[in-house]
């Protein structure tokens, strides 16, 4: 006969009645200290005194945080005896896991889901996550390939002379963490015209650019094998209208110019884009440019250079964007001056670049009328460099 306290699970057949002792179990109990359960705590959670082979984990929550301990019992407890308990060193608990002691080798594939996963702050994650899908991302500061926008205004209160004149310069910044980017000049510059006694007329031709610095880079070849330049049918005298299959905007502006060589070294290269746009319906990217003599025709390749294929440092005139315009002169009234304010939106996107770019206002009045004083104010927007 075996003792019941000594009973074993291999010692136990057959079905085990309400009136049998239970046999070996494991069982968790909260105590105060790092010691193993004596009879009363035990008792609590067993409903009994502790039996040969049953196992314990015992946690302590007096330590923050609460720490566990593993127990198996040697010898069984008796109303008037402890029982003995040996603790089991190769136990390992959350609580014994030191920082850095697991890696991401030695968990198993899917294992961490995010429904598992529930932090106050991801500040130590420092990696390329990929892409992430969320529904709201709310954030203190996003850099990288995002749209950045600055602020621009200039004061310039110079009277127009028939030279073109330098009115003022600035710069767009290089885009955060070298991510090619493209700049967008988008200002309003603002005008005014003094008639001091003469019978208003309007043949004075206000001559406005936004130029900038060419940087020499390397032509883009916009074509590609299989896909070259189709010329189309078009009516507007000195200009071309070609095309390319699929849209090819990504590669280009309409403040450059483009060429049927790399360097733009052939017969009457290189030449401006005066209307760039793509239609679905034909799949197809058109380009009006500027011809006196027909530049391209079909089978021909297509460069792009922002900087019309300049040498560093040349300040370039956008082939579009410019401001030509006659301007009529405000009526004179009987006392005083005539006024008027001319407000003259610049609006423009160049081609990706990785760093920064200069710019300058150059403004001059062509047929001013004597008497009349023709003057720039101020130049207010903002600048951007696009995602």
């Amino acid at each position: 006969m075996i003792a019941n306290s000594d009973q074993v699970m291999s010692d136990v057949t057959g079905v085990v009645s309400s009136d049998q002792h239970a046999i070996p179990s494991f069982w968790r109990v909260t105590t105060d200290d790092d010691a193993a359960p004596n009879n009363a705590e035990f008792n609590t959670v067993a409903g009994r005194l502790a039996k040969v082979n049953d196992l314990v984990i015992s946690t302590d929550t007096t330590t923050d945080p609460d720490r566990t301990y593993a127990w198996i019992c040697t010898v069984a407890g008796a109303s008037s005896t402890e029982a003995t308990w040996s603790a089991i060193t190769n136990f390992i608990s959350g609580d014994l896991i030191v920082d850095g002691s697991v890696k991401a080798e030695a968990i198993a594939a899917n294992a961490v889901t995010a429904e598992k996963v529930n932090v106050t702050s991801l500040s130590a994650i420092s990696a390329d996550m990929g892409t992430i899908t969320a529904g709201s991302i709310s954030s203190a500061l996003i850099t990288g390939d995002v749209t950045e926008v600055y602020p621009f205004a200039q004061y310039y209160h110079n009277d127009l002379t028939t030279t073109l004149t330098e009115q003022g310069a600035f710069s767009i910044p290089a885009p955060t963490n070298g991510i090619g980017k493209r700049n967008k000049v988008d200002i309003n510059i603002t005008l005014r015209i003094d008639n001091a006694n003469q019978t208003p007329t309007a043949q004075a031709y206000l001559l406005l650019y936004v130029q900038k610095k060419s940087k020499g880079g390397a032509s883009t070849e916009v074509s590609s094998t299989g896909n070259k330049v189709v010329v189309e049918s078009s009516s507007i005298l000195y200009q071309q209208l070609i095309s390319l299959t699929g849209n090819q905007l990504e590669k280009v502006d309409v403040v450059g110019g483009v060429a049927a060589s790399s360097d733009a070294s052939g017969s009457n290269e290189p030449v401006n884009i005066y209307a760039a746009y793509y239609d679905a319906t034909a799949d197809k990217t058109y380009f009006q440019v500027g011809s006196f003599s027909d530049t391209f025709t079909t089978g021909d390749d297509l460069y792009f250079s922002e900087d019309k294929f300049t040498n560093s440092g040349t300040w370039v005139t956008p082939s579009s964007g410019s401001y030509n315009h006659y301007i009529a002169t405000p009526p004179d009234p009987s006392t005083g001056n005539g006024y008027q304010t001319i407000i003259v939106p610049y609006k423009s996107s160049y081609g990706l670049t990785t760093t920064a770019s200069n710019f300058r206002v150059l403004a001059a009045i062509t047929g001013p009328q004597s008497g009349v004083t023709y003057r720039i104010d101020t130049a207010i927007g903002t600048l951007e460099s696009i995602s």
